[in-house]
């Protein structure tokens, strides 16, 4: 979703043709590509005419160089170089290729509203998911959300994410409690449901969703949206739930540091207004 949001704002920039190289997924096991679940305004890359220009190698190598000589400087490809945003950026033309995360609203915030209807997946068509947006739309709701998964089971992942711990969770809803006039309802995500069911124990009234399909994770992240507050995880999931959520006056509480690799630069990766605490 950033990946789209970046590329779009830089299309409708230079008014043209949005492609999406996504060649990448077809070996990637930890999700399926779901972008296209939303209102996305993109072609395939590799579907696509593409007048003469090459699409560089998926990965770097041997492979680059000769990309290189076919691609006689035509196409741009513009690496990034870090999580921290990039002002070159926008000095970027037509013909660029972007090769990257960019993880940061500095890219798209301009074209926000924009964004965050085609981001957005229309009311739910299903009866369970209909209610339970009645029901956010009836409390002080406040999405919460618990990343673990892979950020819990591979090492190598864990290392560099680490886990926001439940005295963090704990904090981050008195926060939000203390700064509305209604005690607040949270709403809790997770693609740990039973861990979380288990361990969380917080003195507000908590509403555990996890009825809706891993497969298709859009239908969590249009309830998050619903919500007029938000507590997030370590996670671009609940990133863009929260962000999503147009509302001025929402509170949206992030972890202080998001990684647990003290090496990355996060700083630019949540927006000036949300609230940081600690995570452990």
């Amino acid at each position: 979703m950033f990946q789209y949001a970046t590329a779009r704002a830089l299309a409708l920039k230079h008014q043209t043709n949005l492609l999406a190289d996504s060649r990448f997924f077809r070996t990637y096991r930890l999700h399926s590509y779901l972008i296209d679940r939303f209102k996305t305004v993109m072609s395939e890359a590799d579907a696509a005419n593409l007048n003469g220009l090459v699409l560089p190698p998926e990965k770097r190598g041997v492979q680059t160089a000769w990309w290189a000589l076919r691609n006689r400087g035509r196409l741009n490809c513009f690496r990034e170089r870090g999580l921290e945003y990039h002002p070159e950026f926008e000095s970027l033309g037509d013909n660029s290729y972007l090769h990257g995360y960019w993880q940061s609203e500095k890219y798209f915030r301009q074209i926000a509203s924009l964004l965050r209807n085609e981001l957005t997946r229309p009311e739910p068509v299903d009866e369970a998911n209909r209610e339970i947006l009645k029901e956010i739309d009836s409390v002080m709701a406040a999405s919460l959300h618990i990343r673990r998964g892979d950020y819990v089971s591979n090492p190598k992942t864990l290392k560099v994410y680490g886990t926001c711990s439940l005295e963090y969770y704990a904090e981050a809803a008195k926060h939000v409690a203390d700064r509305v006039d209604t005690p607040p309802t949270f709403f809790v995500f997770s693609d740990d449901p039973t861990w979380t069911r288990e361990n969380l124990k917080l003195p507000f009234p908590m509403r555990f969703i996890s009825h809706n399909s891993v497969a298709d994770p859009s239908l969590d992240l249009r309830l998050m949206s619903a919500c007029k507050h938000h507590i997030i995880a370590n996670s671009s999931f609940s990133w863009w739930g929260a962000w999503l959520n147009p509302s001025p006056d929402k509170i949206v509480v992030a972890c202080r540091r998001w990684f647990a690799d003290a090496s990355k630069n996060d700083r630019d990766l949540v927006p000036e207004d949300w609230v940081r605490l600690a995570a452990a």
